[in-house]
């Protein structure tokens, strides 16, 4: 008797566990990478024009006076140089 109720109470538990990764609320561990110097920063910055952080390797470069500026979008980025000019 002992060994059904632990049977069941083991298949209860996986069915718990299943419904609950099936529904998007199970524990989903985060894994740290260590950065070498080939891999591209996952920095946040923010567009001179609308204000928007977003990650420096998808930011959409200007070179304005020498320095190089990113911007979230070709957009902002036009806008950017049209009021510049």
């Amino acid at each position: 008797m002992f060994v059904r109720l632990l049977i069941w109470a083991g298949l209860a538990l996986l069915l718990y566990r299943a419904v609950k990764s099936w529904m998007g609320g199970g524990n989903r561990r985060v894994h740290t990478q260590h950065r070498s110097s080939k891999q591209v920063a996952d920095d946040l910055v923010q567009d001179p024009q609308c204000g928007v952080y977003f990650a420096r390797r998808d930011g959409v470069p200007l070179n304005v006076d020498g320095q190089e500026l990113l911007f979230c979008s070709e957009e902002c980025r036009d806008r950017f140089a049209a009021q510049k000019e």
